[in-house]
């Protein structure tokens, strides 16, 4: 049942509702919860806001009369230059937004939350706090038990990643001619790199809507993830949602080797690093398929990282010490 008319939105579940959804009044006689939902992207608990990305006028209304106002953003939006290595389409929507929409919420912001120190250098003097986003649950569905014929390769990436694809597109093409029995799946539909398509055992899938990819993360199992990133500032300032999107999907994660990446995945203990080398990603790609055990094990190991770092507790702790004595009814 869809909350007051409103779509889940992505970075409201990972920033907000996975912590404190308990606490969250979506319905008028859940009367006990004390977080009431403000548009689409808001949240009013008390006195204090909280702008998740957008705001709507009456929302920014709203925020006028509040003691707090936090406002999270999660996209390095000052660097969406030519070299971004976006699609135009949403570089120019990012765009727009940052320069016709962002000003008025900063202009009522107290606090910046986002995942990355570079946003929060952008946007002083407004004081800010990291904070990075958190799986739906503090448990995962372990890893395979024994060896998926064919292997199952998966790049969780959304059309915002088709330039970081393209990078490897080569590598994957090499894969799959070497190992015809491999299956590789994205999510980019008519996105994908064109050196990927009409390829028998690529399996460009039609990129869903957030509730459709969220039931994909809870559902779905792959032997190897593969997270590509450009090197760029845009991406440099990612969260770290992939890591828990590649764990959802118990995989073996390969990431490039760059923040955010590279601040938390520890190469050949909970996932792979790799260079922007196609021959490199080849090479790992089919170690693993050919090694399945070792790819569970680096799974696994992937996992307990992103229960760590994504423990949904620890998001719920960060916004009950800002947002003041709440209790769930």
């Amino acid at each position: 049942m869809r909350r007051r008319g409103h779509a889940p939105i992505p970075t409201v579940d990972i920033y907000v509702r996975y912590a404190v959804g308990d606490l969250i009044r979506d319905w008028p006689w859940q009367r006990g919860r004390p977080v009431v939902p403000a548009g689409r992207t808001g949240f009013r608990c008390g006195d204090a806001l909280v702008i998740v990305r957008y705001a709507d006028p009456a929302t920014l209304r709203s925020a006028r009369s509040a003691r707090e106002v936090f406002y999270l953003l999660d996209d390095d939006l000052w660097a969406l230059d030519a070299d971004a290595g976006l699609p135009e389409y949403y570089r120019r929507r990012l765009a727009r937004f940052r320069d016709e929409v962002l000003p008025g919420i900063l202009d009522v912001a107290t606090a910046i939350v986002t995942p990355s120190q570079a946003i929060l250098d952008r946007l002083k003097p407004i004081p800010g706090a990291l904070l990075a986003p958190c799986l739906p649950a503090p448990r995962l569905a372990p890893p395979r038990g024994g060896l998926s014929e064919p292997a199952r390769i998966v790049i969780p990436a959304t059309g915002s990643h088709a330039e970081d694809v393209g990078m490897i597109a080569a590598s994957i093409r090499s894969v799959v001619a070497r190992r015809p029995d491999v299956v590789v799946t994205t999510f980019l539909g008519d996105r994908a790199p064109a050196e990927l398509a009409g390829l028998p055992n690529v399996r460009n899938e039609r990129q869903s809507a957030w509730p459709g990819y969220r039931r994909r993360l809870a559902e779905d199992c792959y032997d190897i993830a593969l997270a590509p990133a450009r090197d760029t500032a845009f991406n440099r300032a990612r969260s770290t949602s992939k890591i828990l999107d590649v764990a959802q999907l118990r995989a073996a994660g390969l990431y490039s080797a760059r923040e955010p990446y590279a601040g938390v995945i520890r190469h050949g203990e909970d996932g792979l690093l790799l260079p922007d080398d196609p021959d490199a990603w080849a090479e790992a790609i089919l170690s693993l398929v050919e090694d399945r055990a070792r790819a569970r094990d680096l799974a696994l190991a992937g996992q307990e990282t992103a229960l760590r770092i994504g423990d949904p507790a620890r998001v719920r702790t960060f916004w009950m010490e800002r947002l003041g004595p709440v209790r769930p009814a």
